[in-house]
């Protein structure tokens, strides 16, 4: 068995009709690697910007620290996007 690298996820609105058009029922999609979480809103669903805790320190989330660490945001949203096969093309 391989060593999983990164844990990621979605949620989505209760109504989820249409499971092969995943986007339009997206609120959130998040990634969580080597003690960072980034999540993401799905902006045709939810408002605000992206959201980055250093879940080793700050395990109830409550230090946003994307503004600080937009680098690190930019490698993990495109770890997300390759991931998530739901997005828009």
């Amino acid at each position: 068995m391989r060593a999983c690298t990164a844990i990621y996820g979605e949620c989505y609105t209760h109504d989820f009709v249409d499971l092969g058009k995943a986007a339009p029922n997206l609120r959130w999609r998040w990634i969580l690697q080597d003690g960072w979480k980034l999540i993401l809103p799905a902006p045709q669903n939810e408002k605000g910007d992206p959201e980055l805790y250093r879940v080793t320190d700050d395990p109830h989330e409550e230090k946003n620290l994307a503004a600080a660490e937009p680098a690190r945001v930019a490698v993990l949203r495109s770890k997300l996007d390759a991931w998530w096969s739901g997005r828009p093309q």
